[in-house]
C-alpha cells in the first residue's frame, strides 16, 4: 500500500487521541486529500488491527460509503453490528465515507447513537461538505480539519511512491488522491483535462452554441461515471488551474461561472445550469469569483 501523504502532525494528533477516544469524529476538508486514509489509519489504532492486513472483514470496524449505500436500510444494516460485543476486545469502530450522501433517515438512525453512544465505541464521518451534514449531527462530532498538502510534500512523496505522476504537481492543488487518480487512469485523467480545455475555448467564443456542445460532450462522461459529482470537481479544479495560470481581468466572469458551477455541485441546481445561466447573463460577482482562485477551498 502507497504511504499516506503529509498530514504528520494529524496523524501525531490521532495516534494520542487513540489512547481515550471521544464517541464522534469527523474528518474534515477538500477532496482528494487523504481524509480516508487518516480515518482508516485511526480505526486501525483503536481496534488494533495493523496494516496490511484488510479493514474488510473485520469483526470490529464497519464500513459504510454512504456515496452508494445512503439509503435507510443500508444504514440500519450497518447499525446491527452496534449491538454486538466487541470480537477481540477492544473498540468497535464505525466509519462513514461521504457522510454529506446519507438521507434524512439515515441520519436519523445514525444520529440516535451518536447522541446515546455505546461504550467503547468510535464512529468516524468523513466528509468534504461538512456544512450538508445536520446540525444536530455535526455538534456531537469532534472536528478533524484535513487540509492540502504542501507542494514540497507532494514531491517527495511522489518521487518515492508514484514517480510516473511526479511532474506537473502543481496542477493537483495539494491533492495527493488526484496524483494516484493520474497514475492510475492516465487515459482518463487526459480526456478529463481534453474536456477542461474545450469547455474554456467554448466558453470565450460568442456563439453560446459552442458551449452547449462542449458542455454535451461532457456529459457523455458523466454518463459513464459512477460519481459523476467527483468528476464535476476535478474538472472545474482543472479549468481553474487554467484560470489562475493565465489570469487577467477580463476573466472575472468566468471565474464567477466556476465558482458558482463548484457551489452547485451536490445541489438542487445542477453544475452545468449554474455554468450556463452565469455564461449566458455574463454576471461577475466581485465576492464570488475569489473562491475559485483559492483552489484548496473545499
Amino acid at each position: 500500500m502507497i504511504p499516506l501523504c503529509g498530514h504528520r502532525e494529524l496523524i501525531g494528533l490521532i495516534e494520542r487521541l487513540a489512547v481515550r477516544p471521544a464517541s464522534a469524529y469527523g474528518f474534515f476538508g477538500p477532496e482528494h486529500v487523504g481524509k480516508r486514509r487518516l480515518a482508516e489509519h485511526f480505526a486501525r489504532l483503536l481496534a488494533e488491527h495493523p496494516e496490511p492486513l484488510p479493514l474488510e472483514g473485520h469483526p470490529d470496524i464497519a464500513l459504510l460509503d454512504a456515496s452508494t449505500q445512503g439509503d435507510i436500510e443500508s444504514v440500519r444494516g450497518f447499525l446491527e453490528r452496534m449491538h454486538r460485543t466487541s470480537a477481540r476486545g477492544g473498540y468497535r469502530v464505525f466509519l462513514i465515507d461521504h457522510a454529506e450522501s446519507l438521507n434524512s433517515a439515515g441520519f436519523n438512525a445514525l444520529l440516535k447513537d451518536v447522541e446515546e453512544p455505546r461504550p467503547r465505541t468510535v464512529f468516524l464521518f468523513i466528509s468534504a461538505q461538512p456544512d450538508a451534514l445536520p446540525a444536530t449531527l455535526r455538534s456531537r462530532l469532534v472536528p478533524l480539519s484535513v487540509r492540502t498538502v504542501p507542494l514540497g510534500d507532494m514531491r517527495f512523496w511522489a518521487q518515492a511512491h508514484v514517480p510516473s505522476a511526479a511532474t506537473n504537481l502543481e496542477e493537483l492543488f495539494g491533492r495527493p488522491g488526484l496524483a494516484l487518480r493520474r497514475q492510475e487512469d492516465p487515459d482518463g485523467w487526459n480526456r478529463l483535462m481534453k474536456h477542461s480545455t474545450n469547455i474554456i475555448a467554448a466558453y470565450h467564443r460568442p456563439e453560446p452554441g459552442s458551449l452547449i456542445a462542449a458542455l454535451d460532450e461532457w456529459q457523455k462522461t458523466l454518463d459513464a461515471s459512477d460519481h459523476a459529482e467527483q468528476e464535476w470537481r476535478i474538472l472545474l479544479l482543472m479549468m481553474s488551474q487554467q484560470l489562475v495560470r493565465n489570469w487577467s481581468p477580463d476573466q472575472e466572469a468566468f471565474a464567477s461561472a466556476l465558482a458558482s458551477a463548484w457551489r452547485s455541485v451536490g445541489g438542487s441546481l445542477s453544475p452545468r445550469l449554474s455554468f450556463e445561466w452565469r455564461r449566458l447573463q455574463n454576471l461577475v460577482d466581485p465576492m464570488e469569483y475569489p473562491e475559485i482562485l483559492e483552489p484548496w477551498a473545499a
